[in-house]
């Protein structure tokens, strides 16, 4: 992925607040992702901004750090996702999240 890319992705991310880091990993591994599998760095872009303008981040609500589960592993099941799902899931962010169970925690229903 160009280094363009990655800024803009980050660029994207860099106003939220911290305790949405992990759901905007999410946003973020969803458009790198694309762009990687795809070759279209245009794409990933859109997808990130189609991330941020439909999903609601959420801090989970979480009951001692014992029971925390690995908040970033959402977006590293996403980044890790075959291309041939990458690709079949397009613009279907209900499926990219259905990724890891950990994905749910992170953005309201």
């Amino acid at each position: 992925m160009s280094r363009v890319v990655a800024s803009a992705l980050l660029a994207a991310c860099a106003t939220r607040l911290e305790e949405d880091r992990p759901c905007l990993e999410a946003g973020t591994a969803i458009g790198a992702r694309v762009a990687e599998c795809s070759g279209d760095s245009e794409l990933g872009v859109a997808r990130v901004e189609q991330f941020e303008e439909e999903v609601v981040c959420r801090v989970p609500e979480l009951l001692s750090p014992e029971q925390q589960p690995d908040l970033y592993s959402c977006a590293l099941s996403i980044r890790h996702l075959p291309c041939e799902l990458a690709l079949e899931y397009g613009d279907d962010l209900d499926r990219w999240l259905s990724t890891s169970p950990t994905c749910s925690l992170l953005v309201e229903p």
